[in-house]
């Protein structure tokens, strides 16, 4: 769905999942990658701004809509 285009629908799929069981780290530390047809995401952590994040062009050049990578 994420290489479909956006005009159509905007997706945006976290490839990770939050466990908040007491065995869970205390975050999935860098490279968290997200999966979109978006432009650019904002990404916020417990309703605040965390980071601002572009498409991973330079590694993906031949996918329309790369995955995104952010450090959590």
């Amino acid at each position: 769905m994420t290489q479909s285009d956006p005009r159509v629908r905007a997706v945006i799929e976290p490839n990770f999942y939050w466990d908040f069981g007491p065995q869970s780290p205390g975050g999935l530390g860098k490279g968290a990658s997200i999966f979109s047809n978006c432009d650019a995401l904002e990404v916020s952590v417990d309703g605040r701004p965390h980071a601002m994040v572009q498409p991973d062009r330079v590694n993906y050049p031949h996918l329309r809509y790369p995955p995104f990578f952010v450090d959590l």
